[in-house]
């Protein structure tokens, strides 16, 4: 039996938008993650001339042989401190895990989505999933697609708006 990893968005522009991405994390401002005490919420921003971008995910600690879910809040305000206005494009993306698709498309679970906020409250609401699609042969050339678990341990949550980034990372159980 092999296995390859799934890659619904095709591999050119999969590997052109994580490019983009790195780039726009390399020459970002600073990250910085925060956990309350007490809080099952985490919490990462980045700043930069005008823009912030913040990150939360409710829960921090997540079942990946149960499929757990945990919901990401990305929140955007320019340089007034406003909510970023509809239309502005949000990308996140998971380092080992994926977000829900929510067109019903079977291609799998997709680890990176880009979204125009589409309120007024500069916010982008996504879930991660703790599993990644992989396929599988199951006889010569002929393959099936699986979603399966990532396993333990931690997996960080990037977003990007308008040239600056925030993080956050969840934590991964068995």
């Amino acid at each position: 039996m092999r296995f390859k990893q799934n890659n619904p968005t095709g591999n050119t522009l999969f590997i052109k938008n994580a490019v983009l991405f790195i780039l726009m994390i390399g020459f970002s401002s600073t990250l910085s993650c925060t956990n309350p005490t007490g809080s099952d919420t985490s919490s990462g921003s980045g700043t930069g001339t005008g823009w912030t971008v913040t990150v939360t995910a409710f829960p921090t600690s997540i079942s990946s042989s149960r499929a757990e879910t945990s919901g990401i809040i990305v929140l955007v305000k320019d340089e007034t401190g406003s909510p970023a206005t509809k239309g502005t494009t949000i990308c996140v993306i998971a380092q080992r895990g994926g977000f829900m698709d929510s067109s019903g498309s079977s291609e799998g679970i997709p680890v990176s989505v880009c979204e125009s906020i589409t309120n007024d409250l500069g916010q982008m609401q996504i879930t991660y999933v703790p599993l990644k699609t992989w396929e599988v042969e199951v006889s010569p050339g002929e393959f099936k697609k699986l979603n399966l678990p990532i396993g333990s341990g931690p997996d960080t949550i990037s977003a990007s708006a308008n040239g600056k980034n925030g993080s956050v990372t969840i934590q991964v159980v068995d």
